[in-house]
């Protein structure tokens, strides 16, 4: 459902707005995708420390600790996948991998009789 030209005002007033300046002869899409990649880096480090917990080693051994880091590593690079796959079919802006993350943690038994 589509809201009224009001409700729209209203959404827009709490969400905010940014404002980009570029001198760049590209379509404001692109200029926008290339605003939010600036900070990929940071974003996925984030998602390493706070989704992943792999900031916290309380192990006790070095093998655990490097196990532990090797494990942060591939579900990190599982999640760039996710995220790489989705900015390919231009869905980045409709779903995030978090959300295909937890769409697809449960898992089903069906039973064939």
């Amino acid at each position: 459902m589509c809201p009224t030209p009001g409700e729209f005002r209203d959404r827009l007033d709490k969400a905010g707005r940014i404002l980009i300046i570029s001198n760049l002869n590209r379509d404001y899409k692109e200029i926008f995708e290339m605003y939010k990649g600036r900070d990929v880096v940071e974003k996925h480090f984030d998602v390493a420390k706070n989704m992943l917990k792999a900031d916290i080693l309380y192990l006790r051994d070095d093998y655990s600790i490097f196990g532990h880091i090797f494990v942060s590593f591939l579900s990190l690079y599982g999640y760039c996948k996710i995220e790489n796959m989705l900015r390919e079919r231009s869905l980045l802006d409709k779903i995030s991998p978090i959300d295909v993350l937890e769409r697809f943690s449960t898992v089903y038994i069906i039973e064939d009789f």
